[in-house]
C-alpha cells in the first residue's frame, strides 16, 4: 500500500519545507518518489527540526545516541549527538521555567482549597535517585525531591542535587587548571543525606506546610522542625506496613509458630486495621492496638465486633490463619508481639491519621521514565533538570505538556510566520487521549471491583509461584551446583491441558480372555488416515466365550490363526508391539482413545509392554489417555441410551450398524463417534497417564497402612502424582508442598492434611 493511501496530504503541502527529510510515495504511480525540499532550508526549520527531535528524547526517555539510532534505523538522517545535547541545554531553562509556573498554579491552587476548607497546606514529600541501590549501597550521584499537594495530587515543588559538574570532570580527566565557570555541582554530602537537605529547601521556600506525610527512613522530620517546630508529621501507610512485615518476619527467625502459610500476614492485617481505621485520639488507636495481642492469644475481651467475629460465634470460632486453627501460645513469643505493640503506641501521634505519598512514588516512576536507571542519559545537571522538570510538566498538566511548553519556545524565539513550525495537532491529540486514559485508569483504580481483582491476581500469583517452586525443586542459589542431586531437578507431574492437542490414535484390543494377564489376538489403531490392524499369535489358548465373540480362532499345531473361519497371517506379539511403537512415533505426543480402555485394554497392554521391556519408552511417545466410556456415561443421559457399550452409542448417534468386536471396525466407528459426540465435551479431568497402574501400586504401603483408601490411590494416579512425588513435594515445602500440588490438580486440601500428617510422622 502507497504512503500517501494511509496519510492522503494535499498539493499544496507536498512540497512544504517541514519536518524530517522523508520520502513519499503516490498512488498513482509507486516508482516515482516525491521528495520534501529539504536541501536549501532556512536556519529556522533547521532549528524547528532539531528542537523537535530534543522534545521526542527528554518525552521518551531517550538519551542523544538513541535517537541517533532510532533514526538511522528508520532510514533517516540523524543530527549530530553533540548537536542534540547542546539543544537540549537551550531548552532546558525553558522547561523549567514553565515547571516552575505550573508549581506556583498548583500551590495557589492547593492554599485556596486549604483555606477555603479551613485546613492547614498538606503536602507529602519523597525523594528519588538516578541510580539503582539498596541500603548502604547508596551512591547516586543525583537525586531528586518532590513536594505534592494532597488535596490537589499535584507538584508544588522540586528540586534536584548533583554531585558533579561535567566541566569540572572535563578537566580533571585532562588533568587541566579548572576555568572560572558556573559550577552546577550542587551537593558534597552523602546521597541519603540529599533526602532531608531537599525536604528543608523546599519547606523553606514554601514557608506554609503545616502537615508533611513522609516516610520514616531518614532523618526528614527532626531536621525540618528544628526550623519549624510547629510542622506536623504523618507516616506513609505504606512504609508503616513494610516497616511493620520486616519486624514480624524477623520475630518469625526465633520462632516457628510464625512460619505457617498466612501467620505473618493476617498478625499484619490485625495490626494494620488498628492502625488504618481512622481514630479520634490516640487513647482510641492504643486501646485498638493493646486488643491485638491477647486476640491472638485467645483473649478477646478487648476485640471488637466489626473485626473479631469471637463474639458472634464463641463456640466454634476458629482461627482461620494460625496453625491448626488454634491460638498461639508462647509467652515468649507475646513478650516480642507487646514489645512491637509498645513501639508503635510511642508514635501514636503520627498513626492517627495515616498519610501517603503514592502520589510522590508516582512521580518518581515518571521521572525514571524520563531519567532511566539503566542508562546514563541524564548526564549533566542541565539535562537532569531538564527532565525533572518534564516529568513535573506530566504531573501536573497531562501528557499535552508537549505542545504548550514546545510552543511557548518557538513563540519566544521565532515569533514570524516564516519560521513554517508545523501545528503540533498529532502531539496534542494523542496527549489528550493519553490524558484522558489516564483519567479513566485513576477512576477505575479506586473502585472496589478493580481491588478485588488486583487481590485475587497477586493471590493466584503468589499461589503460582509456590506451586512453580515446588513442582521445579530448587533452580537458583549461590553454589547451588555443588550440592544439587537426582532429586533436586526432578519434576513433579504439572496438571494436563488438551489445548493445543490435535493428534488422537483410537486404539483397540481383541483378547485370548477376560483376565488382565490375557494375550493379544488382535490390535488395531487408527489415526484417521492411516490404519494398523494386526493379528497376533497367543502364547496361551483363546477362550471360547473369546471366541464367541472375535470369531477368532488359533491352532497352536499347525501355528495357524483364524477369523471367522478364514485363515490369517500373525505376527508374535513382540512384533506387533513394535509396530504399534513405530507407528505411534509419527505423531507428536499423540492422545490414546478407546472404550473401556482405562480398566481393561490400558492394563492388558501395559503388562505386555513391561514384560518385553518397551513400557518407558512407548510412555515417552503419548500425551495420555482418555475413555470413551467415562466421558459417555457423565455427558449422555441414561434415559437416551439402552447401555453405554461402543455398539449401542455408534448405532444411537451415527445410525451405523457394524462388525463389533473386530478391532478394525471398532477403531473406525470409534474414531468417528469420539470427533462427531464425544471431543467437544473432552476435558482435562478426562486424561489419565498410561503408566497409572504403576503409580497405584506405589501407594500400596499406605493403603495396607490405611492411611488412604484405594480409591483414593487411584484418583491420585489418574493425575500421575505417585507416593515419591507427594514426598518430593513435603521435602521441598513441609507446610505447603503437598498442599500446593494437590490444589494445583483440583483435589481435595483433606487428601493433602493425611499426606503432610504421614510424613510429618515418618520424619520423626
Amino acid at each position: 500500500m502507497a504512503f500517501a493511501d494511509i496519510f492522503p496530504l494535499p498539493v499544496k503541502s507536498a512540497t512544504a519545507d517541514r519536518g524530517v527529510k522523508v520520502k513519499l510515495f503516490t498512488p498513482s504511480k509507486i516508482k516515482v518518489l516525491y521528495r520534501i525540499k529539504a536541501k536549501v532550508r532556512s536556519k529556522v526549520v533547521r532549528e524547528n527540526e532539531s528542537i523537535r527531535m530534543v522534545k521526542t528524547m527528554v518525552h521518551s526517555g531517550m538519551g542523544p545516541d538513541h535517537v541517533v539510532n532510532f533514526l538511522s534505523t528508520c532510514n533517516i538522517p540523524p543530527p549530530d549527538p553533540k548537536t542534540l545535547r547542546k539543544k537540549e541545554k537551550d531548552i532546558a531553562s525553558s522547561v523549567m521555567d514553565e515547571a516552575s509556573d505550573s508549581c506556583k498554579t498548583a500551590t495557589c491552587s492547593a492554599k485556596e482549597k486549604a483555606v477555603t476548607a479551613s485546613e492547614e497546606l498538606e503536602c507529602s514529600f519523597d525523594t528519588g535517585w538516578q541510580t539503582r541501590g539498596s541500603g548502604w549501597q547508596y551512591n547516586s550521584n543525583t537525586g531528586h525531591s518532590s513536594l505534592v499537594g494532597v488535596k490537589t495530587g499535584k507538584v508544588l515543588d522540586f528540586d534536584v542535587r548533583t554531585k558533579l559538574c561535567s566541566i569540572c570532570q572535563h578537566h580533571l580527566g585532562r588533568k587541566d587548571n579548572i576555568p572560572n565557570h558556573q559550577c552546577n555541582s550542587n551537593w558534597q554530602g552523602s546521597s541519603k543525606g540529599m533526602e532531608p537537605d531537599m525536604a528543608l529547601s523546599m519547606v523553606t521556600r514554601m514557608c506554609t506546610v503545616g502537615i508533611i506525610h513522609a516516610d520514616n527512613d531518614s532523618t526528614t522530620t527532626s531536621r525540618l522542625r528544628q526550623r519549624f517546630e510547629n510542622i506536623k508529621k504523618r507516616d506513609d501507610k505504606n512504609h508503616v506496613k513494610k516497616n511493620l512485615s520486616k519486624q514480624l518476619y524477623a520475630v518469625a527467625n526465633k520462632f516457628k509458630e510464625l512460619k505457617g502459610k498466612g501467620v505473618i500476614p493476617y498478625i499484619l492485617r490485625c495490626f494494620m486495621y488498628a492502625i488504618s481505621i481512622k481514630q479520634s485520639n490516640e487513647d482510641e488507636l492504643c486501646e485498638r492496638l493493646n486488643s491485638i495481642v491477647p486476640h491472638l492469644f485467645r483473649d478477646h475481651s478487648g476485640c471488637s465486633g466489626d473485626w473479631c467475629r469471637y463474639s458472634k460465634q464463641p463456640s466454634t470460632y476458629r482461627y482461620r490463619h494460625l496453625p491448626k486453627g488454634e491460638p498461639l501460645t508462647n509467652e515468649n513469643l507475646r513478650k516480642q508481639l507487646e514489645t512491637v505493640t509498645e513501639n508503635y503506641k510511642k508514635r501514636s501521634s503520627q498513626l492517627v491519621d495515616l498519610g501517603s505519598t503514592q502520589s510522590n512514588e508516582n512521580f518518581n516512576n515518571i521521572v525514571a521514565s524520563k531519567a532511566p536507571k539503566n542508562r546514563s542519559v541524564a548526564l549533566t545537571f542541565h539535562s537532569l533538570k531538564a527532565r525533572v522538570s518534564a516529568a513535573v510538566l506530566q504531573k501536573n498538566e497531562g501528557y499535552t505538556w508537549v505542545t504548550k511548553v514546545f510552543f511557548h519556545y518557538f513563540t519566544l524565539f521565532y515569533v514570524n510566520k516564516k519560521a513554517l513550525l508545523s501545528p503540533g495537532t498529532i502531539s496534542a491529540r494523542v496527549g489528550q487521549r493519553i490524558d484522558r486514559k489516564r483519567l479513566w485508569q485513576k477512576e477505575n483504580s479506586t473502585s472496589v471491583h478493580f481491588k478485588r481483582d488486583r487481590f485475587k491476581r497477586k493471590h493466584k500469583k503468589t499461589f503460582q509461584k509456590i506451586t512453580a517452586a515446588v513442582i521445579e525443586g530448587e533452580t537458583y542459589k549461590p553454589q547451588l551446583e555443588e550440592d544439587v542431586s537426582v532429586n533436586d531437578i526432578e519434576s513433579i507431574p504439572t496438571k494436563c491441558s488438551l489445548d493445543g492437542i490435535d493428534e488422537y490414535v483410537v486404539f483397540d484390543l481383541e483378547t485370548t480372555g477376560l483376565s488382565r494377564t490375557s494375550d493379544i489376538t488382535q490390535i488395531s489403531a487408527y489415526d484417521g488416515k492411516n490404519m494398523l490392524n494386526l493379528y497376533v499369535s497367543p502364547r496361551q489358548p483363546i477362550s471360547s466365550k473369546a471366541t464367541d465373540v472375535t470369531g477368532i480362532t488359533f491352532t497352536f499345531e499347525r501355528n495357524q490363526m483364524y477369523c471367522r473361519g478364514v485363515p490369517v497371517e500373525s505376527m508374535c506379539i513382540r512384533q506387533a508391539l513394535l509396530q504399534l511403537i513405530e507407528m505411534i512415533q509419527t505423531k507428536s505426543l499423540p492422545v490414546l482413545v478407546g472404550h473401556n480402555i482405562y480398566s481393561y485394554d490400558v492394563p492388558i497392554l501395559r503388562n505386555l509392554l513391561k514384560e518385553f521391556n518397551l513400557l518407558s519408552s512407548f510412555n515417552k511417545l503419548i500425551y495420555g489417555c482418555i475413555d470413551t466410556l467415562k466421558i459417555a456415561k457423565r455427558e449422555i443421559p441414561k434415559a437416551d441410551v439402552q447401555n453405554y457399550k461402543q455398539q449401542t452409542l455408534v448405532q444411537k448417534f451415527l445410525e451405523i450398524v457394524y462388525d463389533a468386536h473386530n478391532s478394525e471396525e471398532d477403531v473406525r466407528s470409534l474414531y468417528t463417534l469420539f470427533h462427531l459426540k464425544l471431543k467437544q465435551t473432552c476435558c482435562a479431568k478426562d486424561l489419565f497417564p498410561f503408566n497409572y497402574l504403576s503409580i497405584v501400586e506405589s501407594f500400596s504401603g499406605v493403603i495396607v497402612g490405611k492411611v488412604i483408601s484405594k480409591d483414593t490411590a487411584r484418583i491420585l494416579s489418574c493425575t500421575g502424582l505417585s507416593l515419591h512425588h507427594l514426598e518430593l513435594a513435603y521435602t521441598r515445602n513441609n507446610e505447603d508442598g503437598i498442599k500446593s500440588v494437590m490444589q494445583e490438580h483440583d483435589l481435595k486440601g483433606k487428601t493433602a492434611n493425611v499426606f503432610k500428617k504421614f510424613f510429618s510422622e515418618k520424619k520423626e
